[in-house]
């Protein structure tokens, strides 16, 4: 696991810097009882950690990521199958007494073991949260898992590429508390930590805030939406993230973020995975209507991965779009029928009257 942004933190503050440490190496430290089977090697901005049960290690992750995620901290995590070994360098025939000796000056540890492939996975990982191996838990339906994925940017565009993230949890994705003072860890909100951290970050490098996609992209598929209706102008049964990304802010706040459009495409599939022939008419125009503020959403959507959107969500989405459309236009063209008509019957009128078009003077 490693934090993120810590050279911006650097340059703001070194005080700012020292207190994003501590807390992060704080996170780690408060959450390491669930942590029964494993180990945690911290160092500054950093750590490896191993465990024997994927249960055990879902539960410290959990907790540390939502703690972090809270304080705006936020980082990048991989999670292999494998081992990793300590490897304390002192020189063997100082070994012996190096390791009781309290004058000891020269401290040096190296991971040896799979910890270079973990630390591969994660560089790769160009997003915020943690991508785990098929191979770690051997129930790829695991109910804390789900597909997301991070955006890789190149000189072709944008496009996502697959991983596989830890769920939050409903409580975590609930309305903001009145009272933050009073709300447990376990009950912290982190949607508005992430769009809010998300737009400073694009304000400053819009590179640097597609790494906020992913964890958009896992709170919405953490979501359960099978009760989701719309209502007298009013969503009903809907969780607040999906109603923040279809009818809020959160949409617009992240306009210049890369990627934007694929994790509305997200929103949609989500919502057809779990309702599909269920969805009210209601909910898809609310839907289509946020969709269509953003143009990208319907360009090159054959170009589009299938673990973003699938083709059924797609060709529903494209129907919907092709109707619309179609209504648009009869809509325009019935307003310039009528806009023509009632020219003519002013015209008509001014002339029975004996008054110039245009004018207010008698002829």
């Amino acid at each position: 696991i490693d934090m993120l942004a810590t050279r911006s933190i650097a340059q703001r503050n070194v005080q700012d810097l020292r207190d994003a440490l501590s807390n992060f190496h704080g996170a780690l430290d408060s959450s390491f009882d669930v942590f029964k089977t494993g180990e945690c090697y911290a160092f500054s901005d950093g750590a490896f950690f191993k465990c024997g049960s994927f249960d055990d290690f879902v539960k410290f992750y959990r907790r540390v990521r939502n703690e972090l995620f809270q304080q705006q901290l936020f980082f990048r995590c991989s999670l292999i199958r494998g081992d990793i070994h300590v490897i304390d360098r002192v020189d063997s025939t100082r070994r012996r007494e190096a390791a009781t000796s309290k004058d000891r000056k020269f401290f040096s540890m190296t991971f040896g073991g799979d910890a270079a492939q973990a630390y591969q996975k994660e560089s790769e990982f160009k997003g915020v949260g943690c991508t785990v191996e098929s191979s770690v838990s051997d129930d790829r339906s695991h109910p804390t898992l789900t597909t997301s994925f991070f955006i890789a940017q190149g000189s072709g565009g944008v496009r996502a590429i697959r991983m596989t993230d830890i769920k939050f949890e409903a409580e975590e994705l609930d309305r903001p508390a009145k009272d933050p003072k009073r709300v447990k860890p376990g009950d912290w909100r982190v949607f508005e930590p992430i769009v809010e951290s998300c737009q400073i970050s694009i304000s400053q490098s819009e590179r640097t805030g597609a790494y906020y996609s992913t964890p958009l992209v896992t709170a919405i598929r953490s979501l359960d939406l099978t009760k989701v209706e719309f209502e007298n102008n009013a969503w009903v049964d809907t969780p607040y993230v999906f109603e923040e990304m279809i009818s809020g802010h959160a949409p617009r706040a992240l306009r210049h973020m890369p990627g934007i459009h694929l994790v509305l495409l997200a929103c949609f599939d989500h919502l057809f995975r779990q309702k599909k022939q269920m969805i009210s008419n209601s909910v898809q125009q609310q839907v289509l209507a946020q969709l269509t503020k953003f143009p990208q959403c319907f360009r090159r959507l054959d170009s589009i991965p299938s673990f973003v959107i699938s083709h059924a969500a797609r060709s529903r989405l494209v129907k919907l779009y092709v109707e619309q459309e179609k209504e648009a236009e009869r809509t325009r063209r019935a307003a310039k029928v009528l806009a023509a008509k009632r020219l003519a019957e002013a015209k008509a009128k001014s002339g029975a009257k004996g008054l110039v078009p245009n004018s207010k003077k008698k002829v």
